[in-house]
């Protein structure tokens, strides 16, 4: 059989092969019964924003295959499984947007920018965490539990205690010292030893009362 068009509706009784192509006009379906004829899939291109349409008419679930193995299951709550990769791509700078459908609640996006960045922020509020080069940097104030660093922790000039007391200290017995010269410097450093001994390598200027026999740590 050559090409077919269906203007309307059309049975096929038995199996039937094209040559061509079969096409069903505007505003009909390609159905796909179930093995009982009871429902049915059903294809149809609405146009528009629509596009094409594609129907489980009995709410069993939609299955893309290749060679026999799903390569795409979407059920009927309207959760998806990919059995590979999702990759985003052929922009610039690509964004996962995460919509949620109660009220007030921020949409929330992932984004891979030009400049190497990676960043999680709210749609048109603000980009709240941003990830450069193992850098990391959060818009507002991270509250957590204990935090452990294997290196340097640096902040823009202040370290600020959320309570009226601030404790500096160490896993043992040790010492404490403060560089104001640099983190490498012990010229002008402050030690206090475990046993409460501070030491310097200045002099100490309490009201103009200068005391200069502490012996340089």
């Amino acid at each position: 059989t050559s090409s077919v068009t269906a203007a309307g509706n059309s049975n096929s009784f038995g199996a039937t092969t094209f040559a061509g192509q079969v096409n069903i006009n505007s505003g009909n379906d390609l159905r796909l019964y179930r093995s009982d004829n009871a429902t049915y899939a059903r294809f149809n291109y609405a146009g528009g924003s629509v596009g094409l349409d594609i129907d489980d008419l009995n709410g069993d679930g939609i299955n893309l295959q290749q060679a026999g193995v799903n390569k795409l299951r979407i059920e009927t709550t309207g959760n998806a499984t990919f059995a590979g990769n999702v990759t985003l791509s052929g922009q610039t700078a690509p964004q996962l947007f995460l919509t949620s459908n109660t009220a007030g609640t921020p949409n929330y996006t992932l984004i891979a920018n030009a400049s190497s960045e990676f960043i999680i922020g709210r749609a048109g509020v603000s980009n709240d965490f941003t990830l450069n080069s193992g850098n990391a940097t959060f818009a507002g104030a991270i509250n957590s539990g204990s935090i452990t660093s294997t290196g340097t922790v640096s902040a823009d000039t202040y370290f600020e205690s959320t309570d009226a007391s601030l404790i500096l200290g160490t896993t043992g017995a040790g010492n404490i010292f403060l560089r104001p010269n640099g983190i490498g410097s012990g010229t002008g450093a402050m030690g206090i030893s475990s046993s409460g001994k501070i030491s310097t390598g200045g002099i100490i200027d309490m009201n103009s009362n200068k005391i200069t026999e502490l012996s340089p740590g």
